[in-house]
């Protein structure tokens, strides 16, 4: 189950390297990137690119990354755009790249080839138990991730080398298995919360909320939960998800649909819920 979870993971590196919004459209200009040991200065139309100033045959501001209508472009042109765009993702990916492997050589263990192909049968997996359908969504995700082939590799590396650091640690017992196949598969509840301050407060808002005012509005006006910007939705709780407190879900199953509970008392605060319906199960 774990390992569908860092698949899953791998899956929500990739999405988030897609634009959020749609790239706009700019003018079509012959654009040629530069090579490895390309002269840097050599063009045929003369000038400079976004500030690269030619001198004498070369390129101030650095080896020359591509060439833009037969102009050099080096990397002081474009560096500051670069670092605007990604340079944070980058560097934290440089950052966390070192932090594991330190930590791999401090425990004398290493990341083979194989761990890596089996993180990618793991992504691959998740998406679709088909593994032919599975590795051609994951292309396409790589895609719209804009994850090149070097990128991609120390991605999987980079899962590879956590699972290795935690996998004599991980201990999965049958308890922990029961309940999450629970929590996706068993009945949840769809409820409504409000967090008040004191158990009068509480018993007050249960019973405006039970007298027929709106159990959102009480929520966003009322709640000192963070759930009020969203009128206390809280969404589909498993009776069997250790993740809520155990008063909450222990008086989710006796409840009916529309009903707004009594008072629970939690560890910063006193709760009211209300259940909105229920799924699964």
């Amino acid at each position: 189950m774990h390992r569908t979870l860092i698949g899953i993971g791998i899956l929500c590196v990739m999405l988030n390297g897609c634009d959020s919004v749609e790239r706009q459209k700019l003018p079509s200009l012959p654009v040629q990137a530069a090579h490895d040991g390309q002269a840097a200065g050599v063009d045929s139309g003369g000038g400079a690119v976004g500030g690269v100033v030619r001198d004498g045959g070369g390129v101030r501001g650095g080896e020359v990354v591509a060439y833009v209508d037969g102009r050099a472009v080096g990397w002081g042109a474009v560096r500051a755009r670069l670092n605007e765009a990604a340079g944070a993702r980058v560097l934290a990916e440089f950052v966390l790249d070192g932090l594991i492997e330190r930590r791999l050589a401090e425990r004398g263990l290493g990341v083979t080839r194989e761990d890596v192909r089996a993180e990618e049968a793991v992504a691959a997996g998740a998406l679709d138990a088909d593994a032919d359908q599975g590795y051609r969504l994951l292309g396409e995700l790589r895609g719209r991730g804009g994850l090149n082939d070097a990128r991609y590799e120390r991605l999987l590396r980079r899962t590879a080398g956590l699972r290795r650091l935690v996998r004599d640690e991980v201990v999965v017992s049958e308890a922990a298995v029961q309940e999450g196949y629970e929590r996706e598969y068993g009945r949840r509840y769809v409820v409504r919360l409000i967090v008040a301050g004191t158990v009068g407060e509480a018993v007050e808002l249960a019973r405006r909320a039970r007298g027929g005012e709106s159990f959102v509005e009480l929520a966003v006006r009322h709640s000192l939960d963070a759930s009020r910007g969203n009128g206390g939705w809280v969404g589909a709780v498993s009776a069997a998800d250790s993740g809520y407190p155990a008063a909450v879900r222990a008086v989710l199953g006796g409840m009916e649909v529309g009903e707004v509970s009594s008072p629970i008392a939690l560890e910063d605060g006193v709760a009211i819920l209300k259940l909105e319906g229920v799924v699964g199960g």
